[in-house]
């Protein structure tokens, strides 16, 4: 199973516009935000040219939103350095897919990679957006 039209439109209209908006235009060349919908699970990636071949793009897993049909919540979970995703503890589960944007993007600190994509100049936070809505 897999989401609807219409959610897959809300989808590309939260996670989307926030990957955009963490993607600046003059830098989509060396760094970006993408996402992927697989089933129930909504994945953020930081995506940059491979530094031995930059013809090729590597993408680093940032956050996965999962979606319980069953009881309508959605679960926000991190990749540890085991790589394996483990449900974050800062927030319960719950609806609706934005709060869980909102609280990932304004606390998401790139242990891994040693920059915050989330500072660059030019960018907004998701909480921004959503107070556009």
């Amino acid at each position: 199973m897999s989401f609807n039209e219409l959610e897959l439109k809300h989808i590309e209209n939260t996670v989307g516009k926030m990957c955009e908006r963490r993607s600046p235009i003059h830098l989509r060349d060396e760094l970006r935000t993408i996402f992927e919908v697989k089933g129930y699970d909504v994945t953020v990636y930081e995506e940059r040219p491979h530094w031995k071949d930059p013809q090729k793009w590597t993408k680093e897993p940032l956050a996965k939103f999962k979606f319980i049909r069953k009881d309508t919540v959605w679960k926000l979970y991190w990749m540890r350095s085991d790589m394996k995703w483990h449900l974050y503890g800062g927030m319960p589960p719950g609806p609706p897919v934005q709060r869980r944007l909102k609280h990932w993007s304004t606390r998401w600190t790139p242990i891994r990679t040693g920059h915050s994509s989330a500072n660059l100049p030019g960018t907004t936070g998701i909480s921004s957006f959503l107070n556009m809505c």
